[in-house]
């Protein structure tokens, strides 16, 4: 996937930061979906798609894991030291800090995750 990300962010003249954005932000939620979406060992689908227009990237994230919206995760409290609050959250947090948008539906049986990130 990573190599994936690359080559798009190259192909559309991404930045570094925006593409460092992208990276980052896939990379904890294809984690999270394979650590805590599935309840059995078959085998399962995560699609992803990258949208590029001239004033933003869209990103969507489909999975047939147990329905889940990481939007709804209690918002961490930054004013607790990293080493001293609990485990879980920061992730999204990080990723809902880095995105402009993000919009969570459960379509046909999938979660479907769409972020979009403005082009500055």
């Amino acid at each position: 996937m990573a190599a994936h990300i690359e080559a798009f962010c190259r192909e559309h003249d991404l930045d570094e930061e925006m593409a460092g954005d992208v990276r980052l932000a896939l990379d904890e939620l294809i984690t999270n979906i394979i650590k805590h979406g599935y309840e059995d060992e078959e085998e399962h689908s995560i699609d992803v798609n990258l949208d590029f227009s001239p004033d933003s990237l869209t990103i969507r994230v489909e999975d047939d894991g147990i329905p889940f919206n990481p939007l709804d995760v209690e918002t961490v409290d930054v004013d607790v030291p990293f080493d001293e609050s609990s485990i879980g959250g920061w992730g999204i947090h990080l990723v809902k800090q880095i995105m402009d948008e993000a919009n969570y539906q459960y379509v046909d049986g999938r979660n479907r995750l769409t972020l979009k990130k403005k082009r500055v």
